[in-house]
């Protein structure tokens, strides 16, 4: 950040964590604080290397002007953080003006967070699973678990409306793993009642997936639960395996040698390098559903369907189509060797009462 601006240490601090300060004096033009923020931005688009390691880092600014959002230290340092939140939540690597709507906002975010604590406590959670079927036979053959909040007051909540926040505090981490001791448990259920060829697919979070015991609890999950993990597959995205690409080699192998599936998730979202898919140990590449629902099967995205799975088939890796919804594109999938879809076509996610109809 020095090669941006001269800065001494009365310019530029850190104030704890990941977070730091940095004041430009007598600022005269507004112009010249969103060029500072793009540069910083722009530094952190490129993977740094550290020890050997590609490590991507993504970034969230906030901005508060003198006098105009504050007079003092104080009240700029809470409203910046203010705006740095408001940056974070439009999905990071960007950065935001304070404006006074975002106290509303960050009043907001404080009660859901602590609604989310309590529902943390209470397991106020439950699990939908949307049903995976295969192209060619249209059978039953596997279910992706999606976890849902049902609170008192806010009736049920998406996970879009909580998990960036749980991703972002922490808790995340005891949400995944009641996610995935629930949906073992459920698996040993339905094996025992005869359904032991589903396979049950499981979402992780980056912050999940990198805590420093994660593969210790999958394995007490796993005896706890008496779930035979090979029908398990585990999902991660591809932004999150590319945050320390050698430590989630190292963590896939083991969850690979312990039986389960690894399942890339949302191909063709992220970074999409065929150098890391050569690199990462997948069973399963997931076509995110901006390819498929409403595709244009005759211009780009057909294109990009068709590349995808050929290129699966010729790596042996199974492909898994999300967001179908007409029979149209089911039918390009199937004759593009495509192995399995989910989507509104063959069913949203249910609760499990619903789903275990379709057994």
């Amino acid at each position: 950040i020095s090669i941006l601006y001269p800065l001494t240490s009365k310019h530029f601090s850190r104030i704890g964590g990941d977070e730091f300060t940095l004041i430009i004096p007598n600022l005269s033009d507004k112009k010249f604080s969103t060029t500072v923020a793009e540069r910083v931005i722009s530094l952190f688009k490129d993977p740094f290397q550290v020890a050997g390691r590609e490590m991507f880092i993504s970034t969230s600014i906030g901005v508060a002007l003198y006098p105009d959002n504050g007079k003092d230290v104080e009240t700029l340092l809470k409203n910046a953080d203010t705006a740095m939140y408001s940056a974070k939540g439009q999905g990071k690597n960007t950065f935001q003006y304070y404006s006074s709507s975002m106290n509303i906002q960050a009043l907001e975010r404080i009660n859901l967070e602590n609604k989310l604590r309590y529902a943390i406590k209470n397991e106020e959670f439950l699990l939908y699973y949307q049903p995976q079927y295969d192209i060619n036979t249209r059978q039953l053959v596997g279910v992706e678990a999606l976890i849902r909040w049902k609170n008192l007051e806010m009736g049920l909540v998406p996970p879009g409306d909580f998990i960036p926040l749980a991703e972002e505090t922490g808790m995340i981490i005891p949400i995944g793993e009641w996610v995935m001791r629930s949906a073992c448990r459920q698996g040993k259920i339905w094996h025992d009642r005869g359904f032991g060829n589903l396979h049950i697919c499981v979402n992780f979070s980056m912050r999940q997936f990198f805590d420093i015991h994660i593969v210790d609890k999958i394995k007490s999950i796993i005896e706890t639960t008496q779930c035979n993990p090979h029908r398990l597959e585990i999902e991660i995205t591809e932004s999150a395996m590319m945050h320390d690409t050698d430590r989630a080699i190292h963590i896939l192998n083991e969850l690979q040698e312990m039986g389960m599936k690894i399942s890339l998730d949302d191909f063709g979202t992220g970074y999409s390098s065929l150098t890391y898919l050569k690199k990462f140990p997948i069973d399963t590449l997931k076509i995110d559903q901006s390819f498929v629902r409403n595709a244009d099967l005759k211009g780009y995205d057909g294109v990009i369907i068709s590349a995808i799975t050929e290129m699966c088939n010729q790596l042996r890796i199974k492909v898994v189509a999300e967001g179908v919804e007409t029979e149209e594109i089911l039918n390009f999938l199937k004759k593009r060797n495509c192995h399995v879809a989910q989507g509104f076509f063959f069913s949203r996610p249910l609760p499990v009462e619903e789903f275990e109809k379709l057994l």
